[in-house]
């Protein structure tokens, strides 16, 4: 194993866009010296910027986002970037935090519900209230209000106050098919692999939530033994239908796309790979990258699947 990658594995998810330990450490610094210039206190932990004020609770800012901005970017142009994005947060938040849910009605509040999906280990156990549950094994489905600037989390009150909790989550996939308007593509595939790749992306960041819908909105992906689907990023959603035994050889083509978007792409969700029958029923597909090496160790429920290709 080379010094390089052996840094890079070392790196947290969040950070891995970075490359080594000690450039995602001067990340880390210049995002320091920003808030100390603010005059803002902030602790800087696990990929989130946290402030330190008591006004604030549970208010805390990802940064995947912004890490893959500077990753592309030169060094010297880190502060520019890091004033810009927090400058637009923080006025989003400002904005938004002038409404009140509680001087709304339910049925005004229930407009704004929607669904994003996040790693089951993004957030630390216990640091925010978060309504959610579990539809797709390794992530959360989490219930979160579509503001004018920003999309925020319901709180544990919100959703006491709004009704019963899984008829909250159905108006929010509801809300989600309504707003959420991707375009569909074709990947090219070298010729012979005899599979395709299906891009569904879009500008909405509730493009990737359409997963829970993924039969019923887009049922041509699922004609013969389901499909394999992966959400790298909240824009997008990758699916390879599975048609043809040739699928199984053109899968490292899937994990190689979804792994490089997961970690480069703003917005990440996720660099899983499921299968799925379109119906609610998800499989997770195991992988392991080393060394720029690809195994893949699918589960005997998926080798029954795949027996049945011929």
């Amino acid at each position: 194993m080379s010094a390089e990658s052996d840094k890079q594995r070392s790196l947290p998810d969040w950070a891995a866009v970075f490359r080594t330990a000690a450039r995602a450490r001067q990340f880390e610094r210049a995002l320091a010296d920003y808030f100390e210039a603010q005059g803002v206190e902030v602790v800087i932990e696990d990929g989130w910027v946290i402030p330190q004020n008591a006004e604030q609770k549970d208010l805390r800012w990802g940064l995947s986002n912004l890490a893959a901005l500077c990753a592309g970017a030169e060094d010297e142009e880190w502060a520019e970037l890091i004033a810009g994005h927090f400058s637009t947060v923080r006025a989003a938040f400002d904005a938004d935090a002038d409404i009140d849910t509680e001087t709304m009605t339910p049925e005004e509040v229930r407009k704004l519900l929607v669904l994003r999906l996040w790693e089951q280990g993004a957030f630390e156990e216990g640091a925010l209230s978060l309504v959610r549950r579990s539809d797709i094994p390794g992530l959360m489905t989490v219930l979160c209000l579509e503001m004018p600037n920003s999309i925020r989390n319901v709180t544990d009150t919100e959703c006491e106050r709004l009704g019963d909790k899984d008829e909250l989550f159905a108006v929010a996939l509801r809300n989600v098919e309504r707003v959420a308007e991707p375009e569909v593509a074709e990947l090219e595939l070298p010729e012979g692999d005899g599979a395709s790749i299906t891009l569904i992306s879009g500008d909405s960041f509730l493009v990737a939530s359409l997963a829970l819908v993924i039969g019923e909105r887009f049922p041509s992906l699922f004609r013969h033994e389901g499909a394999f689907v992966s959400l790298p990023d909240r824009h997008t959603i990758l699916a390879m239908p599975l048609s043809t035994p040739k699928v199984l050889t053109a899968i490292s083509r899937l994990i190689t796309l979804t792994h490089q978007a997961a970690v480069e792409s703003p917005g990440a969700i996720s660099p899983r790979v499921w299968w799925t029958d379109g119906r609610g029923r998800w499989i997770e597909l195991p992988y392991q990258i080393e060394d720029g090496n690809l195994s893949v160790n699918a589960p005997p429920e998926l080798g029954e699947i795949f027996g049945r290709l011929g």
